[in-house]
């Protein structure tokens, strides 16, 4: 069972991930790059269109288990991206980044509040993992904030610029 769309609250939605959102996407992620690039090792790899939307089709065509992307849509404008990356024996990795404009409005963690009962419910998930850079306080904060754990640490990480950094994995079971 797959989401085509889900409304969060009244200023928030998930509406599924279309190659179509190029334009939107790209606009996005220039008004951001400084913002992104700071813990996203993808974002200077996308710096036009066609970059963007095979970006997105990676993520659409990624192949793993369980995998879904979604836009976010803040007060029905593009805001930012939220996926289910896999589900893999019973645990559902989340991944998402948001334009810094919605930052600190509730907008991921209310995401998250309604999706973990549906893979609970749907896929039999029994965890969630979230994984970030070690410096990623934002996102830490919001795994922290669901009750996640750190469960590991993989120590060499290569960003796009090429400095070597720490990936850190929190879970939580469901």
């Amino acid at each position: 069972m797959n989401i085509s769309s889900l409304e969060i609250s009244e200023k928030i939605e998930i509406v599924k991930l279309e190659l179509s959102d190029d334009v939107a996407f790209y606009g996005l992620i220039e008004e951001n790059r400084d913002f992104l690039s700071e813990y996203l090792s993808w974002v200077d790899s996308v710096y036009n269109q066609s970059s963007t939307k095979e970006y997105l089709q990676k993520k659409l065509q990624s192949g793993l288990s369980g995998a879904q992307w979604f836009k976010i849509l803040y007060q029905g404008q593009v805001s930012g991206l939220f996926g289910i990356k896999s589900i893999k024996d019973n645990t559902a990795e989340l991944g998402y980044w948001i334009s810094s404009s919605v930052q600190g409005r509730g907008v991921v963690s209310g995401i998250i509040k309604n999706i973990m009962p549906y893979l609970r419910d749907h896929y039999r998930v029994r965890s969630v993992e979230f994984r970030c850079l070690e410096d990623n306080l934002p996102s830490i904060a919001v795994a922290k904030r669901f009750g996640a754990q750190h469960v590991k640490t993989i120590p060499i990480y290569y960003k796009g610029n090429r400095d070597i950094r720490k990936l850190v994995v929190y879970a939580v079971a469901l």
